[in-house]
């Protein structure tokens, strides 16, 4: 089983499959950044990124400015408020394309802080 000794850490960006809201079922595989790593419960928190500039009516939407630093190959945004969990087993068969940068990091922190907040 993966484990943090193994490299999976906060503020890494992976491809996973994402459920879409309107389609349940339906997945997308797209870039994701881990918030949390949850070694006792074997899994990671992902927030949703997308190619799409930040909707200034929501919450938590942090443009990269290191989207290319991060592995991604087009400007990019994280929605915080889109969240979901993905067991530590299934990083076995993902891909990794990179990590955030500190500003980035820093970005995203308080994006989760600022969902948190409206209790999102």
């Amino acid at each position: 089983m993966t484990n943090l000794t193994n490299g999976i850490r906060p503020f890494q960006v992976w491809r996973a499959p994402f459920e879409y809201e309107d389609m349940p079922g339906v997945v997308k595989h797209r870039p994701v950044v881990l918030s949390e790593v949850r070694d006792s419960e074997a899994v990671a928190i992902a927030l949703k990124v997308t190619g799409h500039e930040p909707r200034s009516e929501y919450p938590g939407e942090v443009p990269l400015t290191g989207w290319r630093e991060a592995g991604l190959t087009k400007p990019s945004t994280v929605r915080c408020s889109k969240r979901m969990t993905i067991p530590l087993e299934a990083f076995d068969i993902m891909t990794k394309y990179g990590e955030l940068t500190e500003w980035d990091e820093v970005a995203v922190r308080d994006g989760i802080a600022e969902c948190e907040s409206v209790g999102m």
